[in-house]
């Protein structure tokens, strides 16, 4: 199910006693990799909540032809995932007064804390995953710390990525 920021909360009342995991990605090009990794991910807990970037965030990341999907598409692909439980697209940036508290010391990250930090202190997940490919923002970890949420890194599976698959593409 593909969710808005106002359901957080309620997500978490909901699965009070369950163990929620929390991944983010970009998903543009969903190829078996993707879903080797959701599947390896989701078993780290009872519920898996995946976070989709938005195409502002993969543009500005992967230059001007980048998404090739747009995230509303790409959540929906996301979210038919056997394993993924609930998908939201990281598109809204709020304030806390945790999240103000950890911007004083990591400015540079304000729009990720505005963002990524607001989700997560209202979902408040026992588990965020990355993989080793994306480091986890400073400012996300001290917050993740001071919650007491688990931060897991997870081996990227088989190198396999959607900018090689694109290269390969344009190569014949």
């Amino acid at each position: 199910m593909i969710v808005e920021y106002s359901q957080l909360t309620s997500l978490r009342t909901l699965y009070s006693n369950k163990k929620i995991v929390l991944f983010k990605g970009s998903f543009d090009l969903f190829h078996y990799a993707h879903l080797q990794l959701l599947k390896r991910l989701s078993k780290l807990g009872d519920i898996f909540i995946v976070e989709i970037k938005t195409d502002i965030d993969i543009k500005n990341k992967k230059g001007k032809n980048r998404p090739i999907i747009g995230e509303r598409e790409r959540a929906e692909i996301v979210d038919n995932i056997k394993c993924v439980d609930y998908v939201i697209i990281a598109n809204e940036q709020k304030n806390t007064k945790l999240v103000d508290e950890i911007i004083k010391s990591f400015p540079e990250e304000k729009n990720k804390l505005l963002r990524d930090g607001y989700l997560i202190e209202n979902l408040h997940p026992d588990i965020v995953c990355t993989t080793n490919e994306v480091p986890v923002p400073k400012g996300i970890t001290e917050l993740c710390e001071k919650l007491n949420i688990k931060v897991e890194v997870c081996q990227q599976m088989g190198g396999i990525h959607t900018s090689d698959i694109i290269r390969k593409i344009k190569e014949n």
